[in-house]
């Protein structure tokens, strides 16, 4: 039984990883974008104002969407802290 609690969170913490890895791909996606949208701005600041005023329905969804996300990130992170430290303490247990 306990065999497989230890199982159990040991395959949640190699989930929570990958989506740690996944989230942080998408805040090097986003950055990157950011990065584009600004130099594009500054050549072209009459057309980057127009899309972004025919696009303000979108830019809003994607800016909630990107503090979603972020609020995504931290709670993964911190879960993955707890698992580490779970998983430390029961092996500190077993070792006894």
């Amino acid at each position: 039984m306990k065999n497989d609690f230890d199982k159990a969170l040991q395959i949640r913490l190699e989930d929570r990883m990958d989506s740690l890895n996944y989230y942080s791909w998408y805040f090097n996606h986003l950055k990157i974008n950011d990065e584009i949208e600004k130099q594009i701005s500054k050549e072209k600041p009459f057309m980057s104002f127009l899309m972004k005023f025919m696009n303000l329905p979108m830019n809003i969804y994607r800016f909630f969407k990107h503090n979603i996300m972020l609020f995504e990130f931290y709670m993964c992170a911190k879960e993955v802290e707890y698992l580490k430290m779970k998983l430390g303490l029961i092996k500190k247990r077993i070792e006894k």
